[in-house]
Order: structure tokens, then C-alpha cells, then sequence
């Protein structure tokens, strides 16, 4: 891959990670242990944790997806709730929404608002 198509292709992903927003809320019997990037300030390695989950019990992972929630910059939403999920778990997701949406309207704003040399 040359130079300007990974340019290119960093310039897409920035553009639909920032146009629009998306927050999964799942569940399961997963268990790992906590690993730390020392590359990294030890900071937790939250993708090297997600990849090596296992089921707390030894059997096989399961992962339930009890909502799903996608909204695109022009507000068009698409929305998953799983038939029968705990309000509990419903109201979390409805707060990473609300949450998330005001994290990025922060964001933006601030964005718009930076004025280079000031």
C-alpha cells in the first residue's frame, strides 16, 4: 500500500468515526486478566484483553449483544434491542448514548471553536 492510499485510507476511517456514532452494550460469562502495554506507560491494553477473553466457566465464550445502537451524522439511527432485555441493561445503553453524544458534541464544539496561533 502506498503512501497516499494509507493517507487516504486513515482520512475515511477519521472522517466515519467522527460522523457517526456507534455503542454496542453486551453480555456473557467472559473472564481474562487485566494486561498493561509497558510500551505504553502501562496503560491497560483494552484491544489485547479483548482478544484473548475466555468464559469464566471453561466452556465456550458466548457474548449476547442486548442493544446496538448506530447513529450517522445526518441523525438517520438504527437501533437493535434484544427481545426481552433486562430494563437494567436497556438503561445503560440508553446512557453510553447519551453519554457518548454529549462527549462528542463536546469534542466537536471545541474543535470549531480552536483557533491556530491563539
Amino acid at each position: 500500500m502506498s503512501l497516499l492510499e494509507k493517507i487516504t485510507t486513515k482520512a475515511e476511517n477519521f472522517i466515519d468515526d467522527i460522523t457517526t456514532l456507534e455503542v454496542t452494550t453486551l453480555t456473557g460469562n467472559l473472564s481474562t486478566k487485566v494486561i498493561v502495554d509497558p510500551n505504553n506507560g502501562n496503560k491497560i491494553d483494552f484491544q489485547k484483553i479483548l482478544d484473548t477473553l475466555a468464559p469464566a466457566d471453561g466452556t465456550e465464550s458466548e457474548i449476547n449483544v442486548v442493544a446496538a445502537t448506530k447513529i450517522d451524522f445526518d441523525n438517520d439511527v438504527v437501533q437493535y434491542v434484544q427481545k426481552g432485555a433486562k430494563p437494567d441493561l436497556v438503561r445503560l445503553h440508553d446512557n453510553a448514548i447519551k453519554n457518548s453524544q454529549e462527549a462528542r458534541s463536546a469534542f466537536l464544539n471545541a474543535m470549531l471553536s480552536f483557533k491556530p496561533g491563539s
